[in-house]
């Protein structure tokens, strides 16, 4: 059961981005478990070539960093009056910059979770608290991978609003 938990604490880092940190990998043991590795030679050999990398983010006492959207200067400039392209990546930050905000709060609620369910482990000792902590593990589990999934989408999203904010910014320097 330490192992299942353990595998949460990882995957709760892994969903938030950043470019320093440790290297996790990924792979599915010969039991058909998930399991998360700090050490590529724990790998089995023949998994090695599919296993999937993760890096780890910085502790939990700050909120996941994403590249927040550019700044209004970036977004339209200061000598031309603003465009109705303009006036839609502004729009379109501030969607942005809310999403963010309610993500950094999910993810917040999910360690607040994390850390009780991990307070209930030590107390886990009779067949039926242990039963109980695996269906909040499982149920804990299902929760980390709607998150994982909204803070993809969300990633996706942001990188396209990056690429109209350039294009934007070139296609207005050219003018």
């Amino acid at each position: 059961m330490i192992n299942k938990f353990s595998i949460l604490g990882v995957i709760l880092i892994v969903m938030a981005v950043s470019t320093s940190g440790a290297e996790y990998y990924k792979y599915t043991d010969k039991n058909g478990n998930v399991r998360f590795t700090d050490d590529l030679s724990q790998v089995p050999m023949d998994q090695r070539a599919g296993v999937q990398s993760y890096i780890e983010i910085q502790p939990p006492s700050e909120p996941p960093s994403v590249s927040p959207p550019k700044a209004d200067s970036d977004v339209q400039p200061t000598t031309q009056a603003p465009t109705a392209e303009a006036a839609q990546l502004q729009k379109t930050r501030e969607a942005l910059m809310q999403r963010k905000t309610a993500l950094d709060a999910e993810y917040q609620k999910l360690m607040d979770e994390k850390s009780k369910i991990d307070a209930e482990r030590a107390a886990a000792r009779s067949k039926a608290r242990i039963n109980t902590y695996n269906k909040k593990v499982a149920e804990f589990n299902e929760k980390i991978k709607r998150f994982e999934e909204k803070r993809s989408i969300y990633q996706q999203d942001m990188e396209r609003f990056n690429a109209d904010v350039q294009k934007h910014n070139a296609s207005s320097k050219t003018q």
